[in-house]
């Protein structure tokens, strides 16, 4: 995926590699801002996560440790 975006594409494919393993997958670590990149999901983008997450029963366990060190030249809204 590019940078700033989210593909449930991947989610799913490692989802399906653990499955074909003999793995669950239980949960996936999202980081909004992510580390080092700085890159800020919008709403829309976790709102896709969640739903993907809620149809496969997976938690989303969410790191936002960096929300209010976010540095741009333009102001960018936060979404937790």
């Amino acid at each position: 995926p590019k940078v700033g975006e989210l593909f449930i594409a991947p989610f799913e494919a490692a989802y399906l590699a653990a499955e074909q393993q003999g793995h669950r997958a239980t949960s996936i670590l999202l980081t909004n801002p992510n580390n080092p990149t700085g890159t800020i999901y919008d709403k829309g983008q976790l709102v896709e996560v969640m739903a993907w997450a809620f149809k496969r029963g997976v938690h989303v366990v969410s790191d936002e440790i960096y929300a209010w060190s976010v540095y741009k030249s333009e102001p960018v809204e936060f979404v937790s």
